[in-house]
Order: structure tokens, then sequence, then C-alpha cells
């Protein structure tokens, strides 16, 4: 039986190099692996890490990470997703804003302008639609005095000869003849009388409808030239920025065809009232 001190138990190269005859012909015999000694010789790096290395690994630059980087690994994160970048994207708009702009005011323009404002922070629809809403809001406000002057005017058809007439023998009149003006001014209010028709709503349009349909165009124009950062958003495809004039003329062409429709239907109404 051999003695420990024969067998150690484990391989040593430095023993077995320095081992007298009669031991290095012995057997040597190799114990199991401790269970607990995970650690394989082929995953450790016997190189030692020396100072130059370390000098070497702390040397190397780090990239810098620029603004611009950072949105576009943000916009590439997603595949598939468009991200608009941050510049591009324009706030809504609160209520104030205009006032801040100068926009609004007891003009016809600014006090259209503020309603628009209103209309879109409320509802939030795009500004096409905000537009076109607005619009008719104010022609609804407006559509009393017009129907008032349409009936107004359609009683009066059948006397237009003899209105004509008490003009022309207004402008023949001398002014400093005040019977004479006073006789001409009675004629024409018995034509008023027997049309059953009051001259009132005939004075009182124009100063109505005019303002409101100038408030509108000043409002919008002075809004896209400004401009209102939110109008370059309008929501619709054939137009994406209201800012900028319309490439196709759609526009425009649907405002003349609106224009006729509007005085065609106006012209046949007040025949057809006043028979």
């Amino acid at each position: 039986m051999l003695s420990h001190q024969c067998i150690p138990n484990t391989r040593n190269f430095w023993w077995s190099k320095s081992a007298k005859p009669e031991q290095q012909a012995a057997p040597t015999v190799e114990s199991a692996p401790d269970p607990d000694h995970n650690i394989s010789s082929a995953v450790v790096d016997t190189e030692p890490v020396t100072a130059d290395k370390v000098a070497a690994l702390d040397s190397v630059p780090i990239p810098a990470t620029t603004p611009q980087d950072s949105s576009t690994g943000i916009a590439d994160s997603d595949a598939g997703i468009d991200i608009p970048a941050i510049d591009t994207v324009i706030p809504p708009l609160q209520y104030g804003d205009l006032a801040e702009l100068g926009l609004t005011g007891w003009s016809p323009a600014g006090i259209i302008r503020w309603s628009f404002e209103i209309l879109q922070v409320s509802s939030g629809m795009p500004w096409f639609y905000t537009i076109i809403a607005g619009t008719l809001f104010w022609r609804v406000i407006i559509l009393p005095a017009n129907i008032m002057s349409l009936r107004n005017s359609s009683r009066l058809l059948p006397y237009t000869d003899q209105l004509q007439a008490v003009t022309t023998e207004w402008k023949q009149v001398d002014t400093g003849d005040r019977l004479a003006l006073q006789r001409v001014s009675l004629k024409r209010q018995k034509i008023y009388e027997q049309a059953r028709a009051r001259v009132l709503p005939s004075i009182i349009m124009p100063f109505v409808q005019i303002p409101v349909t100038l408030g509108l165009f000043f409002a919008v124009r002075k809004m896209t030239l400004l401009p209102v950062e939110q109008l370059k958003q309008s929501g619709v495809s054939f137009l994406p920025d209201l800012t900028m004039a319309d490439p196709y003329y759609i526009l425009p062409i649907l405002s003349t065809i609106a224009i006729n429709v509007q005085m065609t239907v106006r012209v046949s109404g007040s025949y057809a009232l006043g028979h």
C-alpha cells in the first residue's frame, strides 16, 4: 500500500520533475475535480493586464451625443413609424395667443379673428375647417338683415319705374328749394307705403354686410401674412399650408362659383317674391 507522501492528491509538474526515480515509476492517481470549482482554465485569461493597456483603454475617445443624433435615434428606433422631429411640431393655439400677436381688437377684422380663436381652441378643428365654420357663423348672424333687405327689394320691384322717376325728379330740383325737395320726398314715401316696404332696411343693409364681408377677408389675410404658425398645418391634403397660395386654384374657382350662385339666387328670389 502506497503511503500518502508518495501519491499526492493533485498533479504537480514541479514535483514530477524533482521526484526520485522510484517515485517517478510509481503510478499517479488524478483526483476528480471539485464540483464547486466551476472556473475553467480555458476561459481564464492568463495574460496579465499591464499599465500600458489600461492607459490605452482610457485614451480611447468617447463620441459625444448631439441633440440631432438623439432625435434621429428616437425617430429610427421604431421601424415603420414616422415620428416627426421635435422642431417640426407646432404647438396648438391657446386662448390669448392672437391677442399677444396684436391680431384682435374692436375692429371688424379683430373681432372676427377673436371669434376664430375661440372656435378653434374650443373645438380643436383644423384651421381649414375653422375658417369655413367661422365664415358660416358670421353669415348666419347677418342672415336676418339679408332676409329683411331681400323682402324689401322684392316688394319694391313692381314700383321700379315710379322710383326711377322720383329719383330723376330729385336730381332736377334745386337744393335750395326746400318745398320741392319735401314734395319729392313725400312721393317716395307714398310709393314705399303702397309697396308695404320700409326705407330703413335698404339704408342699414350696406352698413351691416360690408363690414362683415371685408372683415372676413382682412382677418384671414393678416393671419396668413403674419403668419400664424398654426396655419401651416391646415388639416387638408390638397392645401396643407394656408400661408401659401393654392397651387391648384381650387379655392378661387369655388369662390367665383359661389358668388355667381349667390347673385343668381338673389335676383331670381327677388323676382319671384315681387310677383
